[in-house]
């Protein structure tokens, strides 16, 4: 038998956890996978059974819950931040074998500085995410259009957002950047002050980052306005909302004026293709943030050699580590 979707628990962490638990369980497989290889950064977990409040022998630590697969994923929640606790965590890994993981779940926006310092440094075993990637995994379900969840999972997820946004886990997309693949999208932004692209579902987020040439450009412009599905043409703009007409239109004229200069940017002035668009702050204007450099890519795969920070699929990460980071790997994912 199933737990009940709402948790008995009285304690919040052990109520948020079997909530995120009871509606793991009823999703289809490919969603369980799919919301646990997020926040694990690993694929090769194959879900198979759950408990809460799992008990262990040994030190007096009590993980909030289990996983059980192949191996298992143990979990560790935590509903407020900064309260990741050493002696608990190093009793949890105390029963955590080589080829299982503990994962941490707090609200903090970035990873706590505990879990960055020695013994847990560089143990592979522990994993720390927060409610703000979850909720962002659920969100990219929700918004699946190839493979859509059913109508009782969808529910049961918008109902966690919910829980997630009333309990107060999630921080402000203020602090969250999305970091995209450019290509030309980089030399776009710097005449157009915009991000085109066919349409798709992005997380909600304060800035935008462009990773092109092995870098994340230093220009990072804030998002001003989104507009879903629009096509350029004169008769498409004039289907708008009147207050994002004049947005439209403007960008309309500025492709226009390019052509004539002999670029080949077309985005739905005349071919017909539906562009989504985000319009941003100018490399000039002070919304845009300017880092000190470009942030110089360094990820590698697991054969050492030298990989894309991202390719088709965004990225996101915090604010203050782009302000910061130096390499990639410095970055903190959302």
């Amino acid at each position: 038998m199933t737990t009940s979707l709402f948790s008995t628990y009285r304690q919040g962490e052990n109520r948020v956890t079997s909530t995120f638990i009871s509606v793991l369980q009823r999703l289809s497989l490919p969603n369980m996978d799919r919301i646990l290889q997020a926040l694990l950064e690993d694929g090769d977990f194959n879900l198979v059974t759950f408990r809460n409040q799992v008990k262990v022998n040994g030190p007096n630590t009590i993980p909030d819950a289990k996983i059980g697969t192949g191996h298992a994923i143990f979990i560790e929640t935590k509903t407020k931040s900064n309260e990741v606790g050493k002696f608990q965590i190093k009793g949890h890994l105390e029963h955590v074998k080589d080829d299982e993981r503990l994962l941490v779940l707090t609200p903090d926006e970035s990873k706590p500085s505990l879990l960055s310092d020695q013994p847990f440094v560089n143990d592979e075993r522990l994993v720390w995410s927060n409610f703000t990637t979850l909720a962002g995994v659920v969100e990219d379900i929700l918004s699946e259009e190839d493979e859509p969840p059913t109508e009782r999972e969808a529910f049961l997820l918008r109902e966690f957002i919910r829980m997630l946004q009333q309990d107060g886990l999630l921080f402000s997309s203020e602090n969250q950047c999305l970091v995209i693949a450019a290509g030309h999208a980089w030399q776009y932004y710097e005449h157009l002050s915009a991000y085109l692209t066919h349409p798709r579902n992005f997380r909600p987020s304060a800035h935008i980052a462009f990773y092109t040439n092995r870098k994340v450009q230093n220009f990072v412009p804030r998002i001003r306005r989104t507009i879903d599905g629009v096509n350029l043409t004169e008769e498409g703009i004039n289907r708008l909302p009147k207050k994002d007409r004049k947005l439209a239109t403007e960008l309309r004229k500025n492709i226009l004026k390019l052509q004539e200069q002999g670029h080949s940017w077309d985005y739905g002035v005349s071919d017909g293709f539906t562009a989504k668009v985000l319009f941003l702050s100018g490399p000039k204007e002070k919304e845009t943030i300017k880092l000190a450099h470009p942030i110089e890519n360094n990820k590698t795969g697991k054969n050492g050699r030298r990989v894309p920070f991202t390719y088709g699929t965004p990225i996101y990460v915090t604010l203050e580590s782009l302000k910061t980071a130096r390499k990639t790997s410095e970055l903190e994912r959302c």
